[in-house]
């Protein structure tokens, strides 16, 4: 297989991921479980990194759930908490594909 075809591979699998989880409603961590800020379970689960524009840091927030290709995130660190909402298009190919294994398990 050529590199170009290995590319859109992914690619394609990567959409198929996507289009899955535009349907789904998993919840990945109860409040309570993200309001344990020591538990291994906050820091397990998929994460999204955004950068902040004016101070040029990251921000990393848990995913929390995902409702119909609505991904709601909590913020760790120092904006412990902060919610965000994103589409899974704004996810890293490593969120969305830890999100589908959550939610339709391991495809292995």
């Amino acid at each position: 297989m050529k590199k170009a075809e290995k590319v859109s591979a992914a690619f394609g699998l990567l959409d198929g991921m996507s289009t899955d989880l535009e349907t789904v409603q998993l919840t990945v961590l109860t409040d309570e479980q993200f309001d344990n800020q020591d538990s291994d379970e906050v820091y397990a689960a998929p994460q999204h990194i955004t950068t902040d524009k004016n101070c040029h840091f990251y921000l990393i927030y848990a995913i929390v759930s995902i409702d119909n290709g609505t991904v709601y995130c909590k913020g760790m660190g120092e904006d412990w908490g902060d919610e965000l909402i994103v589409e899974l298009g704004d996810l890293s190919w490593s969120a969305i594909m830890a999100l589908h294994s959550l939610a339709f398990g391991s495809s292995e």
